[in-house]
C-alpha cells in the first residue's frame, strides 16, 4: 500500500482500490468472496472507460442492454454440446435449436440427430407405399402416414 494524495487510480489499471487515505495496487485479480452462483438479483459493477477516466456503475442483470444479453447468449451457445447430454437439465444445440436435455440416460437413452436420420433412412426402405390397413405407418409419396385400421370399431 502507498499513500496517494490525489487517489487518481483507475480500476482498469490491473487492480486498484482507492479511498481517501490510500491506494492499493496488484497485478492479479483479488477475490473478495467466493460464490458458487450468480443470481438475477445480484448487483453488477460496470467499469466504463471514458477517455483517460474510468466510470464505475452499479447495475442489475435486468439493466443489461439487449445487445449485451445477445453477446452472452452467443458465448453460451459456443459451449453448449451438440448432442443430447440426457441429464434432464442441461441445454444443448440441436441443429440450430436450443433444447433442454432429455432425462436420465439409464432410463430414457438418447439418440443423436445423425443416428435418427440414419434410422429413418433404413426404415423408409422397408415401409410400404400404400396403406396396409392395420394401423402401421406407410409412405404416401415420401410423406410418413399413419395407416388406417380396418379392424377398429367406431
Amino acid at each position: 500500500m502507498r499513500k496517494d494524495e490525489q487517489c487518481g487510480c483507475s480500476p482498469l489499471d490491473n487492480y486498484s482500490v482507492c479511498n481517501d487515505q490510500q491506494t492499493t495496487n496488484s497485478d492479479a485479480t483479488e477475490t473478495i468472496q467466493d460464490t458458487q452462483q450468480i443470481f438475477h438479483t445480484d448487483q453488477i459493477i460496470i467499469i466504463r472507460k471514458n477517455g483517460n477516466r474510468a466510470e464505475v456503475y452499479q447495475a442489475k442483470f435486468s439493466d443489461l442492454a439487449p445487445e449485451v444479453a445477445l453477446l452472452i447468449i452467443k458465448q453460451a451457445t459456443k459451449a453448449m454440446p451438440r448432442t443430447d447430454p440426457s441429464d434432464g437439465c442441461s441445454l444443448w444445440i440441436d441443429e440450430g435449436f436450443v433444447r433442454i436435455a432429455s432425462g436420465d440416460p439409464s432410463s430414457l437413452g438418447s439418440l443423436s440427430p445423425t443416428a435418427m436420420q440414419k434410422s429413418l433412412a433404413e426404415a423408409f426402405k422397408i415401409l410400404p407405399t400404400s396403406d396396409p390397413g392395420d394401423g402401421s405407418p406407410w409412405l404416401n409419396g415420401g410423406v410418413l402416414m399413419q395407416g388406417s385400421n380396418s379392424n377398429s370399431c367406431n
